[in-house]
């Protein structure tokens, strides 16, 4: 126990800083049991101590899942944000759009992010990234997603001039790794 890098098991963060406490505590114990006559008061300090390190334990433990159930992907709380999948009506956009790049409505909690797309007819397990880089207003307020013809193709929509797809929108700021 001797060798640990401290700095790497502090780059861990809080769960890192709480395992280096907790060793610390195992520490302190183990030298009081070595003592012959050991000090009640240095026994009553280290309980403390351990009790300390327990409830941050706990709390490192609880923060991610209390952060799932309660904190959405665009870090606010409650019930407005965008679903992490979801299905929406798409179209093979007529206009001049490149490769990637995908129309959505102009309201739409998503724009501007990286979007994964999966035709939900078509079994051809063609999973294609876009980004949602233009809006316009939606056809009859229908929440609804264009494609270019190249992206559609790679869906499998060779004869196809719209679809239901499965979205799935990446964290502002982030791309998906396929």
């Amino acid at each position: 126990m001797e060798n640990l890098d401290i700095i790497q098991i502090l780059k861990l963060g809080l769960p890192g800083l709480v395992f280096l406490l907790m060793l610390m505590s195992f520490r302190l114990i183990s030298k009081q049991q070595e003592i012959n006559k050991p000090d009640p008061e240095m026994h009553r300090t280290i309980r403390k101590f351990a009790y300390i390190n327990v409830l941050l334990a706990v709390l490192t433990v609880s923060a991610p899942i209390l952060e799932h159930f309660y904190i959405n992907v665009d870090g606010n709380s409650g019930d407005d944000h965008v679903s992490d999948t979801f299905k929406i009506n798409a179209y093979k956009y007529t206009g001049t759009l490149s490769q990637g790049e995908a129309v959505v409505c102009t309201n739409s909690p998503y724009k501007g992010r990286y979007l994964l797309l999966k035709d939900t007819e078509i079994n051809s397990g063609a999973i294609i990234q876009v980004r949602s880089k233009a809006s316009e207003p939606c056809i009859n307020g229908e929440e609804q997603l264009r494609v270019s013809e190249d992206d559609a193709v790679q869906l499998g929509w060779e004869n196809k001039t719209q679809g239901t797809l499965l979205v799935d929108v990446a964290l502002d700021g982030y791309k998906f790794d396929i």
